[in-house]
């Protein structure tokens, strides 16, 4: 995960690894920590991956797993039992999110033409979305109250035309929010805002609207982004990259303030559900780094099951803390007081040293 001070510094970083041999995923919250490394033979892309607040079981994670994007199949992972286990066989599934009741998602398997289409799961079975029907469309981004925005192709010649839809399930309405040829996807904000990409000519540009109506625009001053998300703490992250390339770091932006700050090397996956910490995946290779603090009585321990499962550590704590810090330096950890672990995480990011 990334966090954030009050001044936009990235200040704790925590990821989850994703290749063709192995999932891991790192979760540290309160006083516990739950690392779970699943043996697979798929390949996780962990840009399609969503946290579920809720209902029971809490800790889900659904992914989308499979050797291609023409192969891929949803999974679900749990921490306790650590299980990984397989939803949709031959899906073709592409995008997907969620709600507290409710996994969204793209898929293009037989039964609906092989071409994606907005399906809900129940169960264990992909059906169309209650009340919208089978529709065709991808990209689906879900709201906390479970409102549905999605993409959907208006004309594919001469020239692609998108359109974002909105789909309510309060009224069972649904409503066009923006088309044109420049428009690439759209995402929620904390408060109900929708936040749309726009690739015009010039370089992305990010259309805040409003509840109201009201609009307003972020210029990223990148030459691309992809995968926008608000967080409920208010910040913006997206990935960014040279125009048709592939990925190569995060942007945060805080329009309530302007304040910007860049996170080289790491791609965005999802806030947690505060907005205060952010998931992210190392941009080239997988590799795992957790930065832990060594508060309570289980930090140490913490630690311990980290570096059990193969995960190098940075432990911090406040200088007066020695016997805590020598505990984790024993437990296997890189143990540093709270003003150096900025500067360590940083180096360990750009030297890509011991992180794996």
């Amino acid at each position: 995960m990334v966090g954030l001070d009050t001044n936009g510094r990235v200040t704790v970083v925590l990821r989850t690894l994703a290749t063709a041999a192995a999932v891991t995923l790192v979760v540290l919250s309160g006083c516990s920590a739950k690392v779970s490394r699943e043996n697979a033979t798929e390949v996780v892309r962990p840009s399609e991956m969503v946290a579920v607040e809720g209902p029971a079981p809490a800790g889900r994670f659904y992914v989308k797993a499979g050797e291609n994007s023409l192969d891929a199949d949803l999974y679900q992972f749990r921490f306790s039992p650590r299980v990984q286990d397989r939803i949709t066989t031959k899906a073709r599934v592409s995008t997907l999110d969620g709600c507290d009741d409710k996994i969204v998602l793209s898929a293009a398997q037989k039964e609906v033409g092989l071409t994606d289409h907005l399906q809900e799961l129940q169960g264990n079975k992909l059906v169309p979305v209650d009340q919208l029907g089978l529709q065709p469309g991808s990209d689906p981004h879900v709201s906390a109250d479970c409102r549905i925005l999605y993409l959907r192709v208006v004309e594919a010649d001469p020239e692609l035309v998108n359109e974002i839809m909105l789909f309510n399930p309060a009224t069972g309405s649904t409503t066009g929010v923006v088309k044109g040829s420049t428009v690439g996807s759209a995402s929620w904000g904390p408060n109900g805002e929708i936040i749309i990409l726009m690739r015009e000519a010039t370089g992305p540009v990010l259309v805040v609207r409003q509840p109201d109506g009201s609009q307003t625009q972020i210029n990223p001053e990148q030459p691309d982004v992809g995968n926008v998300q608000w967080g409920r703490g208010g910040w913006i992250a997206m990935g960014v990259a040279q125009p048709r390339q592939a990925p190569t770091g995060t942007l945060f932006v805080n329009p309530s303030t302007g304040e910007r700050s860049q996170l080289d090397g790491w791609l965005p996956l999802a806030w947690s559900p505060d907005g205060q910490q952010l998931l992210v995946t190392e941009a080239t290779k997988g590799k795992t780094l957790a930065v832990v603090e060594l508060e309570g009585p289980a930090a140490v321990e913490r630690v311990r099951d980290l570096v059990a499962a193969g995960i190098p550590v940075i432990a911090f704590a406040p200088h007066v803390e020695a016997s805590v810090l020598r505990a984790a330096r024993e437990a296997g950890a890189e143990a540093v007081p709270n003003s150096r672990v900025e500067a360590v995480v940083r180096e360990r990011l750009v030297a890509r040293q011991e992180i794996r």
